[in-house]
């Protein structure tokens, strides 16, 4: 990619201000597809690529029909720092992880800085452009405070200005993705299965980049051993993806998560092409941390290769293979 014209001015700016990482939120399920393309595309290439409608993208049919009028359908959207509005309106309605860039995707021709979101219209709008120029429009006192202190969603001046954006022609490669963080070891675990066998950035898990306040898994072991209220805290569980018919009788998925109020969890044993064999459902009626251990006799499942599926809400955070053998 060619590199802007003020591109050693622009590496000064944002060195004078600290960033020495950009910001990139998305739903983990999008990571098969990034894994798979080796880059992140924009909506104009996914739908080039005619993989979009397999996309959970951010925003709805309005930001999304806001990003096509405003120019930004060609544009991969970054941010200068995490705990974001947006941020906190994907953490609520699916399972996300952040993609963390290296700043030197800032210094290539075509990029755009913008002043607040990128589909701001109302109440003046936003402001866009390239280099310098773009550069002053950002707002990196409130940027350096959100990095330094965390979001302050009260503040109306901070609610604007900490989206400032970096707009970035259809892709960002792989080799500039420094790594991809997670919110919990399960949601890691997941990341991982849903990326593959290939080669990715480093996976790492960050709860601080990510708002407070919403249920996620925790952690999650599949194990024979008995599980009960008497040894959930102090026995060492055993995590197994193999189990024998006659040796082991009993699969208990243990799961650690933190709750909010009428928060519905759902458990799915399925085989691999997708059939329910048994499906539980469970109700936490305050917040908190809790441990819930839904098991299935082998019984009921036989010689195979099977998943079992943990969803909060509507939202899945594992989906794990196992098999059973002779």
């Amino acid at each position: 990619m060619q590199l802007h014209h003020q591109a050693a001015q622009v590496k000064r700016v944002l060195e004078g201000n600290k960033i020495k990482t950009l910001y990139h939120f998305t739903a983990i399920g999008n990571l098969t597809w990034i894994a798979k393309y080796r880059c992140l595309l924009s909506k104009g290439m996914l739908e080039q690529e005619g993989i979009f409608d397999e996309i959970e993208t951010g925003g709805n049919e309005l930001s999304l029909n806001l990003d096509r009028e405003l120019g930004n359908w060609d544009k991969v959207h970054l941010y200068f720092c995490p705990n974001t509005p947006m941020a906190y309106g994907k953490q609520g309605e699916a399972h996300a992880v952040y993609i963390l860039i290296k700043p030197d995707i800032a210094l290539w021709q075509g990029v755009l800085f913008t002043d607040t979101n990128a589909t701001r219209k109302r109440e003046g709008g936003h402001q866009r452009e390239q280099g310098v120029e773009g550069l002053k429009l950002v707002d990196f006192e409130t940027i350096r405070a959100t990095i330094d202190g965390g979001p302050k969603p009260w503040d109306r001046t901070w609610h604007r200005n900490v989206q400032a954006e970096i707009l970035v022609p259809d892709r960002i490669p792989l080799e500039y993705v420094d790594h991809i963080a997670f919110i919990s070891p399960a949601s890691l675990e997941e990341g991982k299965r849903l990326w593959g066998n290939g080669e990715h950035p480093p996976f790492e898990i960050n709860y601080s980049l990510f708002h407070s306040g919403f249920p996620y898994v925790k952690e999650v072991i599949l194990t024979t051993q008995e599980v009960n209220a008497n040894t959930i805290e102090s026995a060492k569980f055993i995590d197994k993806r193999e189990f024998t018919v006659g040796r082991d009788s009993k699969i208990t998925l243990l799961i650690n998560l933190k709750a909010v109020p009428g928060l519905q969890a759902n458990v799915l044993w399925t085989t691999r092409d997708g059939k329910i064999i048994v499906e539980d459902n469970i109700e936490f009626e305050k917040e908190g941390d809790y441990w819930h251990w839904p098991a299935i006799k082998t019984a009921k499942l036989g010689i195979g290769s099977y998943f079992v599926e943990y969803r909060l809400g509507d939202i899945r955070w594992v989906k794990i293979p196992f098999e059973i053998r002779r």
